[in-house]
């Protein structure tokens, strides 16, 4: 038995029983059932394990002194049914054995691999090796532990799992009321979100710049501001700290490169360009998905994206911009330029000025119309 949010709460069992009870059980916050009690609330059985699910037993004061032992509930790590014969626990798409750690097989779901997490490429792994922030209820893809709206939506955004039609109304809700969760949600992108509303409700309008790509101008900006680098190498951010970065401003983990082999490899041109790709992609959908009263032209969307990939907090300029108010627009622009000292006081930086300075030439250099040929 299930409650409403889908955790196991008891079991029951379809043998003829010379003595009928009701167990109920308790879970952690994985969904593995640790305690089991009987309808007195008595504790008739306990169960613990190891961090990818093998069952520990008489170590550590677990005797059958106080419950620890066998019993015959079906349901182990993370409520995963165990199958009695093969001792292999049964994931829906596929099997885990919780003594390797491992899935018995390839994960189906080819969808389930995303350029943004390269552990995702380990198609036998459980829960991209990090067991205690996520589970594979399905053996397809991983769940966050403890995941809520906003955890749901950042996971389909980047290509973990899908949105209920519930889950995408309250999105396109925050979205189009400009709420702070909205905001959060336009940082990597609302637009990335549209592909899932397939035969949910009716569909989305037709934005303004839905369909605007970065153009030369921008990419040559991106460039010279970020540089070129195949070799990881640790870059500033906003709040003074540094994030180890490879090609072309592209972030391979929060904090400094540490040293492992992803940290100290040479990366290929088409690693970078990858990168490069997936990057302008969500700067591209969260201007898309801002911008939503004027037509850019092509220079003012290059300046956003560029801006978008350094700065994505920009509610105030995207309004500003959304009510063609261009001297609220250009303030809030250039006000972009500052970062967290070592005491968490945000203090003016040139180099910042320097590149909101060239965006914002990029943002008012007209677009030629024409172009004559002699």
């Amino acid at each position: 038995m299930y409650d409403a949010s889908g955790v196991l709460i008891a079991e029951y069992s379809g043998e003829v029983a010379a003595e009928p009870r009701v167990s109920y059980l308790t879970t952690d916050h994985l969904g593995s059932p640790r305690v089991t009690t009987n309808e007195r609330g008595v504790v008739v059985n306990r169960r613990d394990f190891m961090p990818f699910g093998e069952e520990i037993n008489g170590v550590g004061g677990r005797t059958t002194g106080l419950n620890y032992g066998s019993d015959s509930v079906r349901q182990k790590f993370t409520g995963y049914e165990r199958d009695i014969e093969s001792d292999l626990d049964f994931a829906q798409a596929r099997y885990y054995n919780s003594s390797h750690g491992r899935f018995t097989s390839v994960d189906p779901l080819t969808a389930s691999a995303t350029i943004r997490n390269p552990q995702t490429f380990n198609r036998y792994s459980y829960g991209l090796n990090s067991p205690y922030k996520f589970t594979d209820p399905l053996g397809l893809s991983i769940d966050l532990v403890g995941c809520n709206f906003e955890c749901r939506v950042m996971n389909a955004i980047n290509g973990i799992g899908k949105l209920s039609a519930a889950d995408l109304a309250l999105a396109k809700y925050h979205v189009a009321n400009g709420t702070a969760l909205g905001y959060v949600f336009l940082n990597a992108s609302y637009n990335q979100l549209r592909p899932q509303t397939a035969g949910v409700g009716s569909p989305n309008p037709q934005g303004p710049n839905d369909n605007m790509k970065m153009g030369e101008e921008g990419r040559k900006l991106l460039i010279q501001w970020e540089g070129y680098r195949d070799v990881p190498y640790d870059k500033d951010n906003s709040s003074g700290s540094r994030n180890c970065t490879i090609g072309i401003g592209h972030l391979l983990h929060p904090g400094p490169c540490r040293g492992s082999s992803e940290d100290q490899r040479k990366y290929s041109a088409g690693e970078i360009d990858a990168f490069f790709k997936a990057d302008v992609a969500s700067a591209e959908s969260h201007v898309r998905a801002g911008i939503t009263k004027v037509k850019l032209d092509q220079n003012q969307f290059d300046a956003l994206v560029v801006l978008a990939l350094n700065f994505r907090s920009t509610p105030k300029l995207y309004a500003a911009i959304n009510a063609n108010k261009l001297e609220r627009v250009k303030a809030e622009w250039l006000s972009t330029n500052k970062v967290k000292d070592e005491h968490g006081n945000l203090v003016f930086s040139q180099g910042l000025q320097n590149r909101r300075d060239a965006e914002w030439a990029l943002y008012n250099k007209p677009v030629p119309r024409f172009k004559f040929f002699w």
